[in-house]
């Protein structure tokens, strides 16, 4: 490919693939922010260490499996 379209070509490719990435994985960070950490702030203490206990049992499953 880079015999084809050159160098910068891919490098400009690469740059934007990379650019496009973050501000994708920003947008999500923003978005579960101002939703899911509202709905965990109205959690009492106990429902929380029930929900990362969980979060911790999926992970365990997911990686026995």
């Amino acid at each position: 490919m880079g015999l084809t379209y050159g160098m910068g070509f891919i490098f400009n490719t690469i740059s934007v693939f990379i650019i496009i990435s973050g501000l994708t994985l920003f947008s999500i960070t923003i978005f579960l922010h101002k939703i899911l950490f509202n709905k965990i702030n109205s959690l009492s203490p106990q429902k929380i260490d029930y929900l990362v206990a969980l979060i911790l049992l999926v992970t365990v499953v997911f990686v026995i499996l």
